[in-house]
Order: structure tokens, then sequence, then C-alpha cells
């Protein structure tokens, strides 16, 4: 599952003038697959590379682009 500081850096990436579309492809995703990422709709696993890489891009490490399970549900 994907992280709330994932989330947090994609939306502050965007706010900052960074066009996600842009963002999807050169990372290896299409627009609409980030999308549906971020809205929960689709699950990527926690090895996802795209994912990983677009986390790094936003400065953060691989851990913290996933949340774990038990922690999503302890919440």
């Amino acid at each position: 599952m994907i992280s709330e500081a994932f989330t947090f850096a994609v939306w502050r990436y965007r706010a900052q003038g960074g066009r996600l579309y842009r963002l999807a492809l050169d990372h290896g995703m299409t627009p609409s697959m980030l999308s549906a990422t971020l809205s929960g709709a689709r699950r990527v696993s926690e090895d996802d590379e795209r994912v990983i890489r677009i986390g790094q891009f936003l400065g953060l490490t691989a851990a913290e682009c996933f949340s774990r399970s038990d922690e999503a549900v302890a919440s």
C-alpha cells in the first residue's frame, strides 16, 4: 500500500508546479496508473520499481514509499 508520505510528496510536487503526467511518464508509469495508485483504486506491491523511482525522485527512501499492511489496519 502507498504511504501517506508518498502521497504527500506527490501532491507537494504538484503544488510546486510539477506536472503529474510528466512525473508518471518519466518514471515508467502512465498518468492514469499514477492517479489510480494515489487514489487507492490500484494496489501496487512493495517492490514496484516505478513507485520507488518516483519516491526517490521526490526525496523519499524506498521504505518511505509504502506503508506496511498491518500499520494500515491499525490506523
